[in-house]
């Protein structure tokens, strides 16, 4: 009979060592999987939301004004963007929820005010673990959290769209434009807050870009080139009239911008 009760014994204490050890690799794997999902989520744009006591609006975030924001390139272990006025880049190492920060390089240019990126580079380059919630990126420095958002991408970004018609008119009617090579054409990056005009003369020019609900604003040239490949008598009056405040709207893959000089159509470029 004891050797019985020992045989049971033994039988249960095998069962349950092998219970134990499927369970330890369900949590393995759910963790695995878990980082990995986080991993992807991290790999992003983010911008500032709050840091301490200090936070931005929406408006302030969308239009970056003096707002740290950083990509994240998950394959080079790199991210890199702006401390609000100088760019910056650093290498990480990260490992399920922790995270570690190196080899921090930044531009140095004059900027007004040094307070904020001081305070943020250095909140960054403490932080030790993270989160990711849905759209909001959580860095954990000693006992302060920085909360970052997840800047999507506008719909008028990463296209290039390219002008078709003036004011109902198509391009191919104007005179003016019957010596370009191409049809001028606009490229929008909300991130870096650039606009890149193509005059479609083999010319392209970047200014800076200001945008909101509804409305976009290129910064106005205060010295126009002299394009030696362009016909000043229609490349300078459109620089002119192609930058400033304007209304926009996106419907479907067309992009009419509007502004007193005229309504301009683009067609989103089909590569």
């Amino acid at each position: 009979m004891k050797g019985l009760y020992l045989l049971l014994f033994l039988f249960s204490l095998l069962f349950s060592c092998k219970e134990e050890s499927s369970n330890d690799s369900s949590q393995n794997k759910i963790k695995e999987n878990q980082s990995n999902r986080e991993s992807v989520a991290f790999q992003n744009r983010w911008i500032l939301q709050q840091m301490g006591d200090t936070s931005f609006t929406e408006k302030e975030m969308l239009n970056h004004i003096s707002v740290p924001r950083f990509k994240v390139d998950t394959v080079k272990s790199l991210i890199y963007g702006s401390l609000g006025c100088n760019g910056f880049s650093a290498k990480f190492k990260k490992e399920g929820n922790r995270i570690h920060f190196s080899d921090f390089f930044q531009n140095e240019v004059a900027c007004p005010s040094l307070s904020l990126e001081n305070h943020f580079s250095k909140l960054l380059l403490g932080s030790d673990s993270l989160h990711v919630i849905e759209d909001i990126l959580i860095l954990y420095s000693d006992s302060i959290k920085v909360r970052l958002k997840k800047l999507d991408l506008l719909p008028i970004e990463n296209k290039e769209w390219v002008l078709q018609k003036i004011d109902d008119i198509k391009l191919g009617d104007l005179e003016e434009y019957e010596i370009l090579r191409s049809n001028p054409s606009l490229k929008f990056d909300v991130f870096d807050r650039e606009v890149e005009i193509n005059l479609g003369c083999g010319i392209k020019l970047k200014r800076n870009l200001r945008i909101e609900k509804g409305r976009i604003f290129i910064e106005p040239l205060t010295i126009f080139p002299r394009p030696t490949n362009c016909d000043e008598n229609w490349s300078i009056p459109f620089l002119e009239q192609i930058t400033g405040d304007f209304h926009y709207t996106i419907n479907d893959d067309k992009l009419r911008i509007k502004n007193r000089g005229g309504v301009y159509e683009f067609t989103k470029k089909i590569n």
